[in-house]
């Protein structure tokens, strides 16, 4: 279990730099006047975001506690490494 461990930690240690990259280059892309929204948008987006995967991680857990107790750790670990390699 701990060689899964260590690489998704590491893969993960970059996990905010989605949202710093996606909100710069939009920033760029947008028009002084629209930024305010723009980041309105992206601030609502990412609550959202953050409140599903809250709900689906507590769902996972508790669906496959019983036989595979790691479940939630693998699915956060692949999105991890997804977002590593779209963004990375």
């Amino acid at each position: 279990m701990s060689i899964i461990v260590f690489p998704a930690l590491g893969v993960g240690c970059f996990s905010g730099l989605e949202v710093v990259l996606v909100r710069s280059v939009a920033s760029l892309l947008t028009a002084p006047d629209r930024q305010g929204a723009l980041f309105s948008l992206l601030g609502a987006v990412d609550i959202t975001v953050n409140l599903l995967s809250n709900v689906s991680t507590a769902a996972i857990y508790s669906v496959t506690v019983r036989y595979v107790r790691g479940a939630v750790f693998y699915v956060l670990g692949g999105f991890e490494i997804s977002a590593f390699i779209l963004f990375g």
